[in-house]
């Protein structure tokens, strides 16, 4: 399956816009060519509303950024668009491209030079600009998470001119730091200048390097830099990044997490792929009805109401189908929701098993002098008042002898 090869997941693709057809729906579909291929082309309307005042016109050059699925009533492949930028910022485009396949080929991406991020890290170092809104989103995300981790800061440059030399001088200071468990690499978004100190060869080297790990969290979602490659661990903000780094507060319930994104993707992909079926459909519709009123208007009676018995007859079945998957998909999110509620009544029991009331309904009591707890006898002395907790109700004694070996 396409969805499955992570080649395919994130690609970089340039050349001339042709053939742009704006929906009716809010979807943009166009071609992508150069002198020697073409590629189809679909923006659906949550990413195309982004770009509403920016759209490309016919014949501009520009740099996509998207997946590659399969169209299954063509049978043709196509670039479903998540980004898109003029080919203005060509130049640098290049220069990212070729430095990504050159490190590629030396090795630097491969999943097997990764390293294991902790799942219970004591210390993050944290590499960004010590004023704006990153660092603070990054120390309320850790805080509420996980509120007793170490942090430390190094101020970076995160822009500009020796921001680079900047970014490679904190990673080697907190490899000299006893007790930092992860390293967090982050910045806000930008344009692809403002973030081109993280496609710098010496930082992806300097990453690369590094003896602790390290979580890229550059820019918004659609950015991707040299440096997300070379991480051990790429997040799409630095919110995300800051979730990475420490503990999910239920592990209990992180496979029904990956259970959830799966749904999640799995769903979008089918509705997309229903959307732009419909609109294929509808398109050709269209066509259609345009030509029997261009050529056929004398026949357009008896056409008319053969036209509308098509019509109910296809939007039926297409009903049906839609209430079948609707169904269907009802009935597999009530089977997983059953199953969930199933495993959290198991831990209900679990941990009612541990509760410390259960153990004086077997017989045990609690006694206590001046609100603390007793377990030895050297606690207590003659004369003292006792408080002992029983199952139900409470009593009051008062110490005439103290015995601390069992005779």
């Amino acid at each position: 399956r396409l969805e499955s090869d992570g080649r395919l997941q994130d690609v970089h693709v340039m050349g001339e816009v042709s053939n742009l057809v704006r929906h009716s729906s809010g979807h943009c579909y166009f071609t992508l060519k150069d002198a020697q291929a073409q590629l189809s082309c679909a923006m659906f309307r949550n990413v195309a509303v982004r770009y509403q005042d920016a759209m490309p016109r016919h014949g501009e050059q520009v740099v996509l950024r998207g997946e590659i699925s399969l169209y299954p009533p063509r049978g043709s492949y196509q670039l479903i668009v998540r980004a898109l930028a003029k080919a203005g910022q060509g130049d640098l485009h290049q220069k990212f491209i070729a430095l990504r396949d050159r490190l590629k080929a030396e090795g630097l991406f491969e999943v097997v030079h990764k390293q294991k991020l902790p799942k219970f890290p004591r210390r993050i170092g944290i590499i960004t600009s010590p004023t704006g809104a990153v660092i603070r989103d990054i120390v309320d995300t850790v805080r509420r998470r996980y509120p007793h981790l170490g942090l430390l800061l190094v101020p970076t440059k995160v822009q500009g001119e020796g921001a680079a030399e900047s970014l490679v001088g904190a990673l080697e200071k907190l490899q000299a730091v006893p007790g930092i468990d992860v390293i967090l690499l982050a910045r806000g978004g930008g344009s692809l200048e403002d973030l081109w100190c993280f496609n710098e060869e010496v930082v992806a080297r300097a990453i690369y390097a590094c003896s602790i790990p390290v979580i890229s969290g550059v820019g918004h979602e659609t950015d991707v830099t040299i440096a997300d490659y070379v991480a051990d661990k790429r997040a799409a903000t630095p919110t995300a990044a800051a979730e990475l780094a420490v503990p999910v507060a239920a592990e209990i319930l992180a496979w029904l997490d990956d259970a959830v994104g799966q749904l999640r993707r799995n769903l979008r992909h089918f509705i997309e792929n229903r959307q732009q079926l419909l609109d294929d459909y509808t398109f050709r519709l269209e066509s259609r009805m345009l030509s029997l009123i261009a050529f056929q208007r004398q026949m357009l009676d008896g056409q008319e109401q053969a036209l509308e018995r098509n019509l109910e007859a296809d939007f039926a079945d297409r009903r049906r189908l839609l209430q079948e998957l609707g169904e269907g998909l009802e009935r597999a999110m009530s089977h997983s929701l059953e199953k969930t509620r199933h495993d959290l009544a198991m831990l209900e029991v679990q941990l009612l098993a541990l509760d410390a009331r259960k153990v004086l309904e077997r017989g045990y009591s609690v006694s206590e002098v001046n609100g603390k707890r007793i377990s030895q006898a050297r606690q207590i002395k003659v004369g003292d008042t006792l408080t002992t907790h029983f199952h139900e109700g409470k009593a009051h004694s008062k110490v005439n002898k103290i015995q601390e070996k069992n005779e």
